[in-house]
C-alpha cells in the first residue's frame, strides 16, 4: 500500500485544479443518416491535466484512474491504482482530489465569501418556536 505522503507527493501538484468541459458536437452514423449530437467535450487544458496526471503515475509505477461525478467504478483493490476524484465546488467546478470526500482547498473568491456569510448568517437566525397544541 502506498502511504498518502508519498501520494501527495506525486499528485500534490495536481491536487485542486479544475476539470473543465465544454459543449462540442459529434457526428453519428444513424440508420446510415449523420446526425450531428451535442456532447461535451474536455478542454485542452483538461485534456493535458489528465494527460500529466497518467504520466506522473506511470513515471512511479503506478495507474491513476479519474472518477467523475456520477460514475460507477468497480471496486476490487488493485494495488498500484490510484483513485482520483472530481469534486464539485460550490460554484458547481471539478477540481481534482485524492479524496473522495474533501474538496480540495482553494483560494476564496467573492462568492465563496458570499456564501460563508450567507451560511454564517443562516446558522444565527434562530428556528421558529412551535408550542404543542393544548389536549
Amino acid at each position: 500500500m502506498i502511504e498518502k505522503e508519498t501520494l501527495t507527493e506525486i499528485f500534490g501538484n495536481f491536487v485542486g485544479q479544475e476539470a473543465a468541459m465544454e459543449p462540442g458536437n459529434m457526428e453519428v452514423d444513424v440508420g446510415g443518416t449523420k446526425m450531428k449530437v451535442a456532447n461535451d467535450v474536455l478542454t485542452p487544458k483538461t485534456f493535458k491535466l489528465m494527460s500529466d496526471v497518467r504520466a506522473a503515475a506511470a513515471e512511479n509505477g503506478l495507474t491513476a484512474r479519474v472518477i467523475w461525478p456520477g460514475t460507477m467504478v468497480t471496486m476490487d483493490f488493485v494495488e498500484t491504482r490510484i483513485d482520483l476524484y472530481l469534486l464539485q465546488d460550490l460554484k458547481g467546478r471539478l477540481l481534482l482530489s485524492l479524496d473522495s470526500q474533501t474538496v480540495p482547498p482553494r483560494a476564496p473568491d467573492h462568492a465563496d465569501i458570499a456564501v460563508k456569510g450567507l451560511t454564517t448568517a443562516l446558522r444565527q437566525l434562530k428556528p421558529p418556536r412551535f408550542k404543542p397544541p393544548v389536549v
